[in-house]
């Protein structure tokens, strides 16, 4: 055979794309040689010879679009390789977490005005999902024609945006999906600073599907000298836009503290996205979930940005309506500058008092004292059942400049709270190394303290010479005597694995006394003896009152083994090694 020859490139080119070459192996695999297939590894060649020898089955046929009559009937497109080969195992792992049928907890996020017409449509998906279900067990040939609308919008949850659009061309009941509003209630944008095209493509985004949204996240990233400006410009056009019917009830806002810098250069782009996020927040009145943790806010803008957020709290003069009552949980943990004192802040203390149906609140303890607790509780008297209270070991000396000044919730400001709010349980969780005295300070008697959460990762060199287990050990006594009756919840991580843990009573006797104790947690290095005894205690525990979930990690393989020997230690424990993961 001879080799032919070309007269110049342009000849070549127009020879090689006029023939495809379709190869099939043993693996009854296509490949083709088109700019197609190269690209994205599926092009409509391959997709039509497999559908034409019968090895796949195409979804539904082609229909006429409702909304386009003069469409003609389009055969199955081709569709990228994360949505062709995922289908399958996203439509399995789909069809078994819903054998119970489909609930409407998945599509929580529904409007409620349509929530009685969408429980009825729900409810004609859970037969049609079982019925599909079985079909599927039974080894039957499956059609995409009988998959239920709920299913697949399960499985396009897990596609990107570009294989969705690409998946919508298939047929004319995927476009329907497609066109779903439970499809795009979730959104997540990133602000990076890399492109300079990201704001207005979140901006396009929520002018076209921003009717539908209801939960959004934000996420800003680290700013440098040369993108500070980019991405404060993109994070207001993108929060400048104003969609019809937005309406959303889940808000979250990350990395604002980045731009709380002493450059100049970074920090004067704050004042924009501070500007433009306090009016999107005055815009949105049906929001129910709020978290603005970590956003190191000075006293003006931390002020600024808690009156946007109870705009809609305030009655308006003339006006008889309904405020705003949504706002369900809030977080506002490390909200403000460490040099900001909050406690004598009027604004913070004023505008907590405005939100009237908050069920969970999360602060740091520096941001409380009376006054705030009372108007907090006072406020919410009906519905506030947790409030998470945050700690970090650098705030010890300004704890204790505030316990000496009298400026913290006192044991009558705690009695006067749990009087009003008869629901409220305090949920405390302190990071670093603290001694006994720094633990009475923050759990004074009188709080309704229902989780602990201690965690130690910090060495620190003020506290080198002392023994921390000890102070430890001390803090298990005081809660087993003050908070016996309300403690439900203890966490301890001790992430020391030279330290042992030499106190074997004093968890025994917490596990013994706290009658409302449901969940033990213990990250640390527990002889065998220790394990054990806590585990048999946790046994009684479990019999005579609550059941008792005991989880220990950091034990050795030969603790674990050696303690799976013992009887007294069958209940509900789980022992977590480096190795494995052993359940008594």
């Amino acid at each position: 055979m001879i080799a032919p020859s070309w007269a110049d490139f342009k000849v070549y080119a127009t020879c090689r794309r006029s023939v495809w070459k379709i190869t099939i192996d043993e693996n009854n695999q296509f490949f083709c040689n088109c700019p197609e297939f190269l690209k994205c590894y599926v092009c409509h060649h391959s997709m039509g010879m497999e559908i034409r020898l019968e090895v796949t089955n195409p979804p539904c046929p082609g229909q006429d679009h409702p909304n386009r009559p003069e469409a003609k009937a389009r055969s199955p497109k081709a569709v990228e390789t994360s949505a062709y080969q995922a289908v399958n195992t996203l439509i399995l792992t789909a069809l078994r977490h819903e054998k119970k049928g489909m609930t409407s907890r998945g599509f929580h996020n529904e409007d409620r005005l349509s929530a009685q017409s969408e429980a009825s449509a729900l409810r004609g998906g859970v037969m049609e999902t079982r019925a599909w279900a079985r079909r599927w067990s039974s080894g039957q040939p499956a059609q995409w024609q009988s998959l239920p609308p709920e299913i697949l919008c399960r499985v396009f949850h897990h596609l990107l945006d570009k294989d969705r659009c690409a998946a919508r061309l298939a047929c004319s009941q995927w476009d329907q999906v497609f066109r779903m509003p439970q499809l795009w209630r979730e959104r997540r944008f990133k602000f990076s600073g890399m492109d300079e095209c990201e704001g207005l493509r979140a901006a396009r985004y929520m002018a076209t599907l921003g009717g539908h949204l209801r939960h959004l996240e934000m996420e800003i990233g680290m700013p440098v000298v040369h993108n500070a400006r980019l991405i404060s410009l993109s994070v207001e056009t993108f929060l400048n836009t104003k969609p019809k019917g937005l309406r959303l009830t889940t808000f979250a806002c990350s990395g604002l503290e980045f731009f709380q810098t002493p450059l100049y250069r970074i920090a004067r782009h704050r004042v924009r996205m501070v500007r433009a996020l306090c009016a999107m927040l005055r815009r949105q009145k049906w929001l129910e979930h709020v978290g603005l943790a970590c956003s190191q806010m000075g006293r003006e803008d931390g002020a600024r940005l808690l009156r946007a957020l109870s705009f809609h709290c305030r009655p308006r003069s003339g006006k008889t309506g309904l405020v705003n009552r949504c706002l369900q949980s809030l977080e506002l943990r490390d909200f403000f500058m460490e040099d900001v004192n909050v406690v004598e802040l009027g604004a913070f203390k004023e505008e907590m008092g405005r939100f009237s149906a908050l069920r969970h609140v999360g602060l740091n303890f520096t941001y409380l004292n009376d006054a705030v607790l009372a108007q907090l509780t006072d406020s919410a008297s009906r519905t506030l059942e947790t409030l998470s209270l945050g700690l970090d070991g650098s705030h010890l000396l300004y704890i204790a400049h505030m316990t000496y000044n009298n400026l913290i919730v006192t044991t009558g400001g705690w009695r006067a709270a749990g009087l009003r709010c008869p629901r409220l349980r305090v949920v405390v969780d302190m990071r670093g190394r603290f001694r006994l005295i720094d633990f009475q300070r923050v759990l004074i008697p009188g709080m309704p303290l229902a989780c602990l959460s201690i965690t130690s990762l910090i060495a620190s060199l003020f506290f080198a010479s002392e023994d921390m287990l000890a102070h430890i050990a001390r803090l298990v006594e005081y809660l087993a005597d003050r908070y016996s009756y309300t403690l439900t919840t203890f966490h301890l991580s001790w992430c020391d694995p030279s330290a042992t843990w030499p106190h074997r009573e004093a968890l025994v006797d917490l596990v013994r006394s706290c009658t409302s104790l449901s969940c033990l947690s213990l990250t640390m290095k527990l002889p065998l003896d220790t394990v054990t005894d806590v585990a048999a205690a946790a046994s009684k525990h479990s019999a005579s009152s609550e059941p008792l979930h005991l989880h220990i990690s950091g034990v050795d393989r030969n603790v674990a083994l050696a303690a799976m020997q013992v009887p007294a230690t069958r209940t509900n424990c789980v022992l977590h090694t480096s190795k494995c993961t052993t359940r008594l």
